[in-house]
């Protein structure tokens, strides 16, 4: 069941987003969090969303962050929501590379973050959520939205 994130997951929440992405505490003013289990959901803010109080909610919004054994891993659909504003721990890439990394591909090469998850964009555009390690860019593009690469991906990469 999903209830309203008390101020401490919150604040840790935004400070996870401040630290990792760069993405400013007063971007988040808009919107409410919600908690259930190891995710964190988000939401728009609204003065009727104290209405929300008591019900039993098994989803409003979208998940923006899983707390998982090893850390937080943002997930895909938070990204496309928070992802533009972000600042650090950014990959854009081309648009070969883009289809790869939406065919759920790992994209060899070296990357200018830090590593672990990244904000993944094409011209601007969030793609979603990926994991810089020493196999390269590994895609965390769900396999419900993921596509299927055309033949022959690796040239020109």
């Amino acid at each position: 069941m999903l209830a309203f994130a008390g101020p401490d997951i919150v604040e840790e929440t935004v400070r996870y987003f401040e630290t990792r992405f760069g993405v400013t505490a007063e971007r988040f003013s808009s919107f409410s969090f919600l908690e259930s289990g190891s995710a964190i959901w988000l939401f728009s803010a609204s003065p009727h969303n104290a209405l929300l109080e008591g019900l039993r909610l098994e989803a409003a919004g979208v998940a923006l962050v899983r707390r998982k054994k090893r850390g937080w891993k943002p997930t895909t659909a938070g990204l496309r929501i928070i992802g533009r504003w972000a600042t650090r721990n950014v990959v854009e890439l081309d648009a070969v590379q883009a289809e790869r990394f939406l065919a759920r591909e790992t994209i060899t090469g070296r990357y200018t973050t830090d590593g672990g998850f990244v904000i993944v964009r094409r011209e601007g555009e969030v793609l979603g959520c990926g994991l810089v390690s020493a196999l390269g860019l590994e895609s965390q593009i769900p396999a419900s939205l993921a596509i299927e690469a055309a033949p022959g991906g690796d040239e020109g990469v």
